[in-house]
């Protein structure tokens, strides 16, 4: 009579008749499958953080907003335990603090706009200090030039 389990005990028995007869090989297979496995794990890092880059337009504002939920959680709280209800009182947060960053960039608005117009100005202002330290001290392409025009004229008394 056959055993249900004969096709599996005969498995074992091979594995352990093969471990028994022969270590060396069975150490290559194990070494084998551990190369196989780290290589695996390797690629399934890279994939995974080549999934992350390309998607990177999704997860950004995705964490900015998980990252707000947790800054505006306690205000949230605060409301609802005042016996606002959860959806009103995590609107009410939101509406404030887009209308508080809104009021402060129409405020700023001037501000920015004559900044933004002395911008050129001040660009070349910084290029003309540039250019008046960059004159005192020799530029390591300057240095460079100097060496090889020395280099040359003493080849050129050398012969």
């Amino acid at each position: 009579m056959i055993s249900p389990h004969s096709e599996v005990d005969s498995e074992v028995v091979d594995v352990s008749s093969a471990m028994s007869a022969d270590p060396v090989l069975v150490a290559a297979r194990v070494d084998r499958i551990s190369r196989a496995g780290a290589a695996v794990v390797v690629l399934a890092v890279f994939a995974l953080i080549a999934a992350l880059y390309l998607a990177r337009a999704f997860f950004v504002p995705l964490l900015i907003g998980i990252l707000a939920s947790y800054m505006l959680r306690p205000v949230v709280d605060w409301l609802k335990a005042l016996h606002v209800p959860r959806p009103v009182a995590a609107a009410l947060v939101l509406v404030v603090l887009v209308g508080s960053l809104s009021w402060i960039a129409f405020s700023l608005r001037d501000e920015a706009i004559t900044m933004i117009e002395k911008l050129p100005e001040a660009a070349h202002k910084l290029r003309q200090n540039l250019s008046i330290a960059r004159a005192g001290n020799p530029t390591a392409l300057q240095n460079m030039q100097q060496a090889a025009n020395e280099l040359q004229g003493a080849a050129a008394d050398a012969a």
